[in-house]
């Protein structure tokens, strides 16, 4: 009852070895993730180099996104090492306290996350949500502790770390117990955690990653709470970005600009098929064009495609850029046409397939 398409071509001398229904619109799950790296190397180059602008202004860090998915811990674009950065930067400028920090997201406007992705999943680390700024790929690592024998366990949040409180708890249960043991943790939309249920005691920690409900708000309490640790008296209040972006430009003071590579990206989004990266891609390919949008990043990759391969085929849907919509539908044809052309460009082939 499986309908299979199958499209087998050599690219030295372009010949049809073997074809079956090639032309025919199929659910491509991850294998969309082709396309999108095919079309942000056409778009934006693989020298390209992810952008994030520190400011102050009116006594707030502002801070400029750049659609950049590398901020990720154990990695060389951790957050701590950023942060080393931007206090160093902040001491010397003399700003050694803030009333807050605000997180501007430029183009990278609209929802978060596709319309078609699965409403039932969406606190699954594969359904996390994007923003212009966003932390470990749009999720939180969290360590549960219940040694054996212990009578109540340790909760530790890994990263982002943003300060806040980790609320309610997880009950742990002796090996060979019959209490079920079923546990969680997620963010209800406030970025202060929420565990339950039990756990099965071990000497091991067990490791929960979970989507975040807002990415953006992650990030700006991940920077505030860093500059506290830092020496910098950063305040609680909310701050509105209308409030201090454009209002006053003589008062703004430049900080600095950090950037990040396009290849791990790439490579995150290719090898570990992940969702995060794929949609942060597909926004930055909307971005070049003055719209980061989930949607207006569909759209400049199709024409991307277009103008890569040309006519895309009927019946071709882009709706995302992983694949995790199953409103999505491309053919074996356009795999194969977009395969041969990137193998035509020697620095196209060599990045791509490098991953």
């Amino acid at each position: 009852g499986v309908r299979v398409g199958v499209l087998a071509m050599d690219h030295e001398d372009v010949r049809v070895l073997y074809h079956h229904r090639p032309t025919e619109p199929k659910i491509p799950a991850s294998n969309q993730t082709l396309l999108t790296a095919a079309a942000t190397l056409v778009a934006l180059g693989a020298d390209y180099r992810f952008t994030t602008r520190f400011s102050v202004q009116r006594d707030v860090l502002v801070v400029r996104a750049g659609g950049d998915p590398n901020w990720r811990s154990g990695t060389e674009h951790d957050p701590e090492g950023v942060l080393d950065r931007l206090a160093e930067r902040l001491r010397a400028a003399g700003s050694r306290s803030l009333e807050g920090g605000v997180v501007d997201p430029g183009a990278f406007t609209g929802p978060s996350r596709p319309p078609g992705w699965p409403k039932d999943q969406l606190e699954y680390y594969y359904c996390a949500p994007t923003a212009g700024l966003a932390m470990q790929e749009g999720c939180f690592l969290a360590d549960v502790h219940a040694p054996v024998g212990a009578a109540r366990t340790r909760i530790e949040l890994l990263a982002p770390q943003t300060g806040r409180p980790i609320l309610g708890s997880i009950l742990p249960v002796a090996p060979g117990s019959k209490k079920r043991a079923a546990y969680g943790i997620r963010d209800p939309g406030d970025a202060r955690l929420r565990a339950r249920g039990r756990i099965v005691a071990s000497s091991r920690p067990a490791r929960v990653v979970a989507a975040v409900s807002d990415p953006q708000l992650w990030a700006e309490l991940t920077l505030v709470h860093g500059l506290r640790k830092r020496g910098i008296e950063v305040g609680d209040a909310q701050v509105a970005l209308s409030a201090v972006v454009g209002a006053s430009p003589k008062g703004a003071h430049e900080l600095f600009t950090y950037t990040s590579p396009l290849a791990p990206a790439l490579r995150r989004c290719l090898t570990n098929s992940s969702n995060f990266t794929a949609e942060m891609l597909t926004r930055c390919i909307g971005a070049a064009s003055g719209d980061g949008s989930l949607a207006g990043g569909v759209r400049a990759m199709k024409q991307q495609l277009v103008r890569y391969v040309g006519d895309l085929g009927e019946g071709v849907v882009l709706a995302d850029g992983s694949g995790l919509s199953r409103n999505n539908r491309i053919t074996p044809a356009l795999l194969v046409a977009t395969l041969h052309q990137s193998c035509k460009d020697p620095k196209m082939a060599e990045t791509l397939f490098a991953t």
